[in-house]
């Protein structure tokens, strides 16, 4: 397992907003599953201060509905971690 914190150009290429500007210091985690079984990383409430990637994409909608909202939280559907990790993979 790596983890990375993304630098505000790196927010903009990977989630299309920089997200500095709602204070979340968005964390890249892969995970490389180096066993012979499917793995699961489970998501759970981290507490205080701390989101899911859809939670972090509320902060930055610019109105309800409409175009732009669908392509950022496109953008975070696509960024956020896959189940199960398989055998020999990396998610």
């Amino acid at each position: 397992m790596s983890a990375a914190v993304l630098s505000a150009d790196d927010n903009e290429r990977m989630f299309g907003t920089n997200l500095n500007i709602a204070d979340v210091q968005p964390v890249w985690v892969e995970v490389t599953n180096r066993t012979l079984l499917y793995l699961w990383m489970f998501r759970t409430e981290n507490g205080e201060g701390y989101y899911l990637p859809f939670e972090s994409a509320w902060p930055v909608h610019t109105r309800p509905g409409g175009a732009a909202k669908v392509h950022i939280d496109d953008r975070f559907y696509k960024a956020s971690f896959k189940n199960p990790i398989p055998p020999g993979g990396t998610m």
